[in-house]
C-alpha cells in the first residue's frame, strides 16, 4: 500500500518546493484527501474492501461504519463459496425465507435497497463469520506514514489532482493557473486508465 508520504514527496518535487514552505505537509494532506474521496466518488471500485465482518442474527445485516455500498459475499472462513443472488427471486420462489431457521452455513448474499445494508440466505446465527467485498468512503489522511484508502493504481491521478488544487491556490497568477489546468486534465486521463484497467481486473476475476 500506498502512503501518503510518498505520494507528497512527488508533489513536492512537482511544485519545486522540497522543504514545504510554500506548501506545508497539512495542507497537501487536505488535497489528497479531497482527491481520495473525489476519486471513490467518480470510480468507486478504487475504493473497494475485502474484509471479514460479524453477521448478526436474521437475514438483514449491515456494512462497516466505512462501508458506502455492497459488492458481494466471497465466503466463508471454512473457504465455502457464497453466491450473489438477486432477492427478488427469493422473495418469489420462497416469500417466507427470511423467517427460515437461522444457520451459520451461509450460501447467498443480496444487494438491500439501503446501500449500507445487504441479505444473506439462510438467515444467520448471530456472530457468524463471512468475508465480503464493499465499497468504502476514503479516511481522511492526518498524517504522511498513513495509507491511501484507494487502489495503489488510483495514486497517480491523487497526485494529479493534489497538485491541481495547490497550483490553483495562488488563482491571481495565471501561469500557476494554468499549470493547475494541465494537472487536472492529467487527472482525468490517469483516472479513466487506472478505472478500465480495475474494471477489466475485476471482470477477469469473476469470470475465473
Amino acid at each position: 500500500m500506498t502512503t501518503a508520504g510518498a505520494l507528497i514527496e512527488k508533489i513536492r518535487h512537482i511544485l519545486r518546493d522540497p522543504s514545504g514552505v510554500r506548501w506545508q505537509e497539512p495542507e497537501l494532506l487536505s488535497h489528497l484527501s479531497a482527491a481520495q474521496l473525489l476519486i471513490a466518488t467518480l470510480a468507486p471500485e478504487s475504493a473497494s474492501k475485502v474484509t471479514e465482518v460479524t453477521l448478526v442474527a436474521g437475514a438483514e445485516q449491515t456494512l462497516p461504519a466505512d462501508g458506502r455500498s455492497f459488492v458481494r459475499g466471497l465466503r466463508l472462513p471454512t473457504g465455502a463459496f457464497v453466491r450473489q443472488v438477486e432477492k427478488r427471486i427469493l422473495d418469489e420462489a420462497f416469500p417466507n425465507w427470511q423467517a427460515e431457521s437461522e444457520s451459520a452455513a451461509i450460501k447467498h448474499t443480496m444487494i438491500a435497497p439501503k446501500r449500507k445494508m445487504f441479505y444473506v440466505y439462510p438467515p444467520a446465527v448471530a456472530d457468524t463469520k463471512l468475508v465480503v467485498e464493499y465499497l468504502a468512503v476514503p479516511s481522511a489522511l492526518n498524517a504522511s506514514s498513513a495509507l491511501l484508502s484507494i487502489a495503489d493504481e488510483y495514486a497517480d491521478a491523487a497526485v494529479h489532482y493534489a497538485l491541481f488544487l495547490a497550483f490553483t491556490k495562488d488563482s491571481d497568477d495565471p501561469g500557476q493557473l494554468a499549470r493547475g489546468e494541465v494537472h487536472k486534465g492529467l487527472f482525468t486521463s490517469s483516472l479513466n486508465g487506472a478505472a478500465g484497467a480495475e474494471v477489466a481486473l475485476h471482470e477477469a476475476v469473476e469470470n475465473e
